[in-house]
């Protein structure tokens, strides 16, 4: 276990218990999700009981190329148009990711879920910052995933029978999740086919950007529905330049539609 994390979490929880101030609680809610994080990492790291596994190599890596950014509700978000290199893929690809803090003025989210739900964004919002990422050549070809399949199947909730949408929308939320009762969503498949990349928009206009994966061994993950083949990603979300594209167009048409 990371010893820094371990004696920020001592130290915050000491200056709580001295002064139980909104303050001094966040500074804790902080320092108790990076410690989670710092176990997750360290226990993802330890060698499993199965001697005839592989064992992953390197953590994934990132060279940023673009940003842009914008403070919603005081805290700062950005999106990050990003080189990723993975253990788990021969070569490097491009990826926009979604970036904010827990607070404002504090650390850096990396958990897409936490205590207080899971991370959202106004739809305009997030519209206007894809927007301009586009206007800085985020989306340019020189940017796309051409190595790895650059055709995946999408499915939109508008496209969809009755029943096929609920089942679609049961598979990509949790049973604790409220998106009304007839939410915008994007289902896009990645060319690892373990993953999902998924757009969804509430008809307040709340939206948030997720991943969901099949891969038994990936953390850190967070059960969606018991007994579901997949899990969510409970990290902040990265998509290629084309996934990332698809969900620029609906969002663009669904802001159209209801502005």
């Amino acid at each position: 276990m990371d010893i820094a994390h371990a004696a920020r979490l001592r130290t915050s929880a000491e200056l709580y218990i001295q002064a139980p101030t909104r303050e001094n609680l966040g500074l804790l809610e902080v320092a108790a999700e990076e410690y989670k994080e710092a176990w997750i990492e360290a226990q993802a790291s330890q060698p499993t009981n199965q001697p005839n596994k592989p064992k992953k190599e390197a953590p994934t890596s990132y060279q940023r190329e673009l940003e842009v950014s914008n403070v919603i509700d005081q805290i700062l978000v950005k999106l990050a148009l990003q080189e990723r290199t993975s253990a788990d893929w021969p070569e490097p690809w491009w990826v926009l990711s979604w970036r904010t803090r827990y607070s404002a003025g504090g650390s850096n989210r990396r958990f897409y879920s936490t205590r207080n739900g899971y991370w959202t964004i106004p739809a305009k919002s997030a519209l206007a910052m894809l927007k301009e990422m586009e206007e800085q050549g985020g989306f340019g070809n020189q940017y796309e995933d051409t190595r790895r399949r650059p055709n995946f199947e999408v499915a939109v909730s508008t496209e969809l029978a009755p029943q096929e949408r609920i089942k679609r929308l049961e598979g990509i939320t949790g049973p604790d999740e409220d998106w009304g009762s007839n939410p915008l969503f994007v289902i896009a498949h990645d060319p690892h086919g373990a993953w999902k990349k998924v757009m969804i928009i509430r008809e307040d206009g709340t939206t948030t950007f997720r991943s969901i994966t099949q891969d038994p061994d990936y953390m850190p993950k967070k059960v969606l529905r018991p007994g579901a083949d997949w899990w969510l990603d409970n990290s902040m979300m990265d998509a290629n330049v084309q996934q990332m594209g698809v969900f620029y167009h609906h969002l663009q048409e669904y802001v159209e539609l209801v502005s």
